[in-house]
């Protein structure tokens, strides 16, 4: 039972995101949701081009770039064998850096610096801790 129902919240996270592409709220709340998801269902259900990409692309809305920070750093440390984590980890911080998320300017606000701090912050710590294991 709980399998089919985290595959049903699992696809209702995008038809939601996608029914109303100019609220933040829902945005918001739709990242939210999936951080708080992401610690006990299938990484699969997150961690695909759909998910991911949808995550993405809230980074370039400062309203949603909080709540996409968070999504991505709960996914970086939920709970997997040290092979998978390595893998993730790579792909994400490949992800970052080819979107330009991993950068800080002068000009960027202090938002901007703490998300990306927090992003580097996470990947950091993964790391060391995939290496202590």
């Amino acid at each position: 039972m709980r399998e089919i129902c985290i595959n049903e919240i699992a696809k209702s996270w995008l038809s939601i995101a996608n029914a109303l592409p100019d609220d933040n709220i829902i945005q918001i709340l739709v990242l939210e949701n999936i951080a708080s998801y992401v610690d006990w269902i299938e990484l699969d259900l997150v961690a695909n081009d759909y998910i991911m990409s949808h995550i993405i692309s809230k980074f370039q809305n400062s309203a949603t770039s909080e709540s996409a920070t968070s999504a991505v750093c709960a996914l970086l440390e939920k709970g997997m064998s040290a092979e998978k984590k390595v893998g993730l980890t790579l792909t994400i911080m490949t992800v970052l850096r080819q979107n330009g998320l991993l950068n800080v300017t002068d000009n960027d606000d202090e938002d901007e610096v703490t998300r990306v701090g927090s992003l580097v912050n996470t990947l950091g710590l993964v790391l060391l801790d995939v290496q202590n294991k």
